[in-house]
């Protein structure tokens, strides 16, 4: 037996919320720091890029943009959408930036070059429709995060804030923004909108834009991310539920292991942001079940690149005296779709059944990860697009060939076979905390198996995960797991002990979630 790995040290009181507040723990304003820690490990978070998504208004269109979709979204189509994503088992949305661009061109559809911080972008729907959206999220119990583009902006766009501070660029010749000089400028934008629609948090764009410039060691996120924590402390000082969480996820794109030490350096050193995205960990992932966009594989590695994955974050080099919060996925709105990586490498399509079991490994690593993960739009539904083989297909780039139409119903028998299973396992994530902020070991890591072993004070969890075609007998020590009996939370099917020993079988490309009692 391996030793075991400390994947979070604080143990809280779990169990308790759970059971009062009948897992949605997750609407609770936090009050402390220990319970906000918890409440980041607990994000599942759902990405939508907003013109893409869903048409809810047809006065608030683009008409134009990058990719596959029809470039129609808007703020109405994600509101009519909570109900479903409710159902899913997210509790937080991320929205591609919703600010004013004032444009027509493709890149101002996407929002990352707005123009004016503060004023919705008319072409996605007015104030009122983004405070109704959020409004409604919060009724269903879920976050609403907006994305923040700290360090560029539309040449002429946003030189001053409500208060009069200013944003200032590097060169009349440039889009990037100066620091120190555009600090007041961020802080508050960061804050303004917590006030205005109680969001709970930032999804924070190429955010090694604000460290070390000008060759000396300076992370400007400290300052930002404080000013937000203090907005929130203010707010739950006031009574005010929502808008008091704070969470903060920088965008710092890496591809290597090895690179995880720029994620360090950029984003988390000096007390700056607490959360990064996994690319790294992603990158394992999508090369252990398919390949990335450079048609890569783990040849050698089989699912010991797991063991990266759950690796604790101190052991992937990151630290923040505050703690740390890796957010694990896999797509977003810059990278080739996980089925158009299923189509290079093994020439699966939608129409084999190896397709969605591949997708289902993957959604399973998610929810046996410990700490904040994000789903994709599509991701749930399997979604690809069809024909693309490489990059300049139908005119796309591979930054851009996922952005393809949403939808929230009418969904073929197997795009919601995936999406029951991802409810499935989410729900199964949200009520053991062992999962998402647990105590490991690992019990057996060969080219195809892997078994890891969870605690959370009571609640004890075995994740399995088999990537092989055939079927493979466990065994299982009492010893390694410390129950008399397991449970298969996905069938129901009870393990009982004999002789000191588990055995059962699990399929080929599946996954379980398997629950360690006492009696």
């Amino acid at each position: 037996m391996k030793k075991k790995v400390w994947l979070n040290k604080r143990k809280f009181l779990w169990s308790v919320l759970l059971i009062v507040f009948g897992g949605n723990c997750f609407a609770i304003s936090p009050t402390d720091k220990q319970t906000r820690d918890s409440l980041f490990n607990n994000l599942v978070v759902y990405q939508i890029m907003v013109e893409a998504y869903i048409d809810g208004d047809p006065k608030c269109d683009y008409n134009v943009g990058y990719g596959s979709s029809s470039h129609k979204g808007d703020l109405n189509g994600i509101t009519k959408s909570l109900p479903y994503l409710k159902s899913l088992g997210i509790n937080a949305i991320w929205l591609t930036p919703i600010f004013d661009s004032e444009g027509n061109e493709k890149l101002d559809a996407t929002g990352y070059f707005c123009k004016n911080y503060f004023k919705i972008d008319p072409k996605f729907g007015t104030f009122d429709d983004a405070k109704n959206m959020v409004n409604k999220a919060h009724e269903l119990g879920i976050y609403v995060f907006l994305d923040g583009v700290f360090g560029h902006h539309k040449k002429g766009g946003s030189v001053y804030s409500p208060n009069g501070n200013k944003t200032v660029l590097k060169s009349s010749s440039e889009t990037a923004v100066s620091y120190p000089e555009s600090l007041d400028f961020y802080k508050e934008v960061a804050t303004y909108w917590i006030d205005k629609l109680e969001i709970d948090g930032w999804r924070l764009d190429q955010s090694y834009q604000l460290s070390y410039k000008g060759g000396q060691d300076k992370n400007y996120w400290k300052e930002i991310r404080e000013a937000v924590e203090e907005k929130c402390n203010e707010r739950i000082k006031a009574g005010k539920k929502w808008g008091t969480l704070g969470y903060m996820v920088g965008e710092d794109w890496v591809f290597e292991k090895e690179e995880a030490k720029n994620i360090q350096k950029n984003t988390y050193s000096e007390d700056g942001l607490q959360s990064a995205f996994d690319f790294p960990s992603r990158y394992q992932i999508v090369r252990l079940l398919a390949c990335d966009s450079e048609r890569k594989i783990n040849f050698n590695d089989g699912v010991n690149a797991l063991s990266y994955v759950y690796s604790t974050p101190e052991e992937k080099g990151y630290s923040h005296k505050d703690g740390i919060f890796p957010n694990l996925f896999i797509t977003n709105h810059d990278l080739v779709r996980f089925g158009n990586l299923l189509n290079w490498r093994y020439g699966l399509t939608r129409k084999n059944k190896e397709y969605w079991d591949r997708h289902k490994c993957a959604l399973s690593i998610l929810a046996a990860y410990s700490g904040p993960i994000t789903l994709y739009y599509g991701d749930e539904y399997g979604d690809m697009l069809d024909g693309y083989k490489k990059h300049g297909d139908f005119g796309y780039a591979n930054d851009n060939v996922g952005r393809s139409n949403g939808k929230s119903q009418n969904f073929t028998s197997k795009e919601q076979d995936l999406i029951n299973y991802t409810k499935e396992i989410l729900k199964i994530r949200k009520t053991n905390p062992a999962l998402f902020m647990g105590i490991r070991k690992n019990l057996l890591s060969d080219n195809e198996l892997f078994i890891d072993y969870k605690e959370n004070d009571d609640n004890k969890m075995i994740f399995i995960l088999n990537i092989g075609k055939e079927k493979r007998n466990i065994t299982l020590s009492k010893n390694d797991v410390g129950g008399n009996k397991l449970v298969d939370l996905m069938t129901g099917k009870m393990h009982t002990c004999r002789n000191d020993k588990f055995s059962f079988n699990i399929f080929g490309l599946s996954s379980a979630f398997i629950q360690v009692l006492e009696e």
